[in-house]
């Protein structure tokens, strides 16, 4: 599967995702999964960050970050300076320690450090908006479920999956 395919194949998968949170209405839920949902522009942002550096890629993020922006009324530019911070940390964490010499640590690792590089754009998106308090128990739970479903939705955003064609 070419890129720009893959990109908006992803790109249509994070939208999904991203608007039935709201629209489960999952505020009442029972207790522990209250508010409960993955911020999928994360998946995007760091199974992307596996290849090479991409402007549509980049730009998919913004767009992406902008509809979650609306989405959940957070200061204009939080979630694209997010997205955008992850897409390079996770590039950084994959040159680091390449996929060649054991794959599982190397998207462990992208994972891990594309999360902090998420945590980092949204306390500098705070500092300029001078919004509340960034790292709640909501945010914290959100990317922890984020991260336990990357691995499902990494064969459908990146080009490792058996969507993949042989080139």
């Amino acid at each position: 599967m070419r890129a720009t395919n893959r990109i908006f194949i992803g790109s249509i998968l994070v939208l999904f995702v991203s608007t039935l949170g709201p629209a489960l209405r999952t505020v009442n839920w029972p207790y522990p999964l209250t508010g409960l949902w993955p911020v999928a522009g994360l998946w995007a942002a760091i199974a992307w960050s596996g290849g090479y550096m991409s402007v549509r890629a980049a730009l998919a993020l913004v767009f992406l970050g902008l509809y979650q922006d609306f989405l959940h009324e957070a200061p204009l530019g939080a979630w694209p300076l997010a997205f955008l911070s992850a897409y390079a940390a996770g590039m950084s964490a994959h040159k680091l320690l390449p996929a060649r010499n054991d794959y599982m640590t190397a998207v462990v690792f992208a994972l891990i450090i594309g999360f902090v590089g998420a945590f980092i754009g949204l306390v500098v998106a705070r500092g300029v908006s001078d919004s509340p308090a960034v790292l709640s128990r909501d945010l914290i739970s959100d990317m922890v479920l984020t991260g336990m479903l990357y691995f499902l939705a990494r064969p459908l955003l990146s080009g490792d999956g058996t969507l993949e064609e042989a080139t």
